[in-house]
């Protein structure tokens, strides 16, 4: 194995270790959210007070 290749791989382990990470909070964070329909209520109607009826855009979150 050349140096680019083992340099390649531990990339990739640490990009795909991360994105799963991320992914596995993300739906238990839905999960356990949609189990508990008074935390559900009041975060959607904080979602509602910042963007209102329309669908969110990247550019928001990047200020």
């Amino acid at each position: 194995m050349t140096d680019r290749q083992g340099c390649d791989g531990k990339l990739m382990t640490i990009f795909l270790a991360g994105h799963e990470t991320t992914a596995n909070a993300l739906s238990w964070t839905i999960i356990l959210v949609s189990q508990h329909p008074e935390i559900e209520k009041k975060l959607f109607e904080e979602i509602n007070s910042l963007i209102g009826n329309r669908p969110p855009s990247s550019g928001e979150f990047m200020k």
